[in-house]
């Protein structure tokens, strides 16, 4: 086919598949999925508390979390949290979250935890790590240029650039 394109350009298009898995009540979102390559490795990804992410809807952590996937080589991404509640001053979770957290680790290549470091959520933190301890082979977590880990996404020091390096249990320190 010829290039119809003036000159110096070249079209690119692409298709991303996103899912979302909310609660009937829209109260608990216990997954968020963006698939743009089913032929790359896959990556789940556990961070805090449930966002209003959707399947059309974008937030900063989720935008994040895709372009430095795709930076290091992921094809997908599936978005998982400590707590699946939204909008919710005390956070929760339920069998329905634990479940989806093991189910997409399960698929998953890489299980990036990016929660932060410190003792706040420490029950919850390691109760997930748990329920994961059969997959410490595909852990790893976000490090900045200085080799400080555990960083959420939205961090300003890994913002532009995760460096992935194996997840050392160090989430209460």
């Amino acid at each position: 086919m010829p290039n119809n394109n003036p000159g110096n350009t070249n079209v690119l298009t692409g298709n991303m598949k996103t899912t979302a898995i909310f609660s009937r009540d829209g109260k608990y979102r216990y997954l968020l999925e963006k698939e743009w390559d089913e032929t790359l490795p896959k990556a789940a990804i556990i961070m805090i508390q449930a966002g209003t992410a959707d399947t059309v809807k974008m937030d900063t952590t989720t935008m994040l979390c895709v372009t430095n996937a795709c930076d290091n080589s992921f094809g997908s991404i599936s978005i998982l949290n400590l707590f699946s509640s939204i909008h919710s001053d005390i956070p929760l979770s339920d069998k329905v979250n634990n479940a989806m957290i093991v189910r997409c680790c399960d698929e998953a290549d890489k299980i990036i935890f990016a929660f932060g470091k410190g003792k706040q959520h420490l029950e919850r933190k390691l109760e997930v790590l748990k329920m994961l301890e059969g997959y410490k082979e595909k852990f790893c977590c976000i490090a900045d240029k200085k080799g400080r880990t555990l960083f959420h996404p939205l961090a300003p020091q890994v913002r532009n650039e995760w460096i992935l390096v194996p997840f050392e249990n160090e989430v209460n320190t």
